[in-house]
C-alpha cells in the first residue's frame, strides 16, 4: 500500500511541477542509483532550499545532487532544442547525458554549469535553448531523473549527419549507442 501512495505522490509531484501555478515546497525525489528506485517524503531541508524548490534528484555514495524546478526546465529546454524530431527514448537519452556528466565529477556540480559550457551543447552555441519546451520533453527529464537511461551511462552525443566537429567522427567511442539521429557515447 506505502509503495502506491508513493507511486501516486510521485506522479502528483510531477504533474504539479509541470503545472505553471505550482510551487512545490519542501518536497524531493532521492534517485538511488543501484535499483533504481524512487522514494518521496517530507524533507527536512532548509528553508533557502525550499525557497528554491530544491529537489534532491541523485545520490551517489559521495554526494546528494540537488536542481530546482528551474533546472528541470532548463534541461528540457536542452531535450526540445537537441532532440527535436527525435524518438523519444532519444530525448530521455539527452538529459541523460547532462544527468551523468553531473554524475561524474568531471563537470560541475550546478546543471546550469553543464550545460552552458562552452561548446557543450550545439543549442547554447546557436541560441536555440531558447525554447518553451513541451510536455513529452518535460517526461523525457523525469524519466532520467528515475534513473532511465537509453544512452548506457554516455557523456556525450552528436549527430553524424550534421555534427560540424570532426574530432567527433575521429575519437574512439566507448560504448557508442545509436538512437534516431544521434550517436551517444563516453571517451577512454
Amino acid at each position: 500500500m506505502k509503495k502506491a501512495n508513493v507511486a501516486i505522490c510521485f506522479f502528483l509531484s510531477i504533474g504539479m511541477l509541470l503545472s505553471a501555478n505550482y510551487v512545490p515546497k519542501k518536497i524531493y525525489a532521492q534517485i538511488q542509483n543501484k535499483n533504481q528506485m524512487i522514494t518521496l517524503k517530507d524533507s527536512d531541508i532548509s528553508e533557502n532550499e525550499a525557497e528554491d524548490e530544491t529537489i534532491q534528484v541523485l545520490s551517489t555514495s559521495s554526494k546528494n545532487y540537488y536542481i530546482t524546478k528551474d533546472d528541470v526546465t532548463l534541461i528540457a529546454k536542452v531535450v526540445y532544442a537537441e532532440s527535436r524530431g527525435e524518438p523519444y527514448d532519444g530525448q530521455v537519452a539527452v538529459a541523460s547525458v547532462i544527468l551523468n556528466r553531473l554524475k561524474s565529477g568531471k563537470y560541475s556540480d550546478k546543471l546550469e554549469d553543464i550545460i552552458f559550457q562552452k561548446n557543450a551543447f550545439s543549442c547554447v552555441e546557436n541560441g536555440e535553448i531558447k525554447v518553451t519546451p513541451t510536455e513529452s520533453n518535460y517526461m523525457a527529464v523525469y524519466d532520467a531523473l528515475e534513473g532511465k537511461d537509453p544512452s548506457g551511462n554516455a557523456l556525450y552525443f552528436y549527430n553524424p549527419q550534421t555534427a560540424t566537429c570532426s574530432w567527433m567522427h575521429s575519437i574512439e567511442k566507448i560504448n557508442p549507442t545509436q538512437i534516431g539521429n544521434h550517436v551517444f557515447f563516453s571517451l577512454k
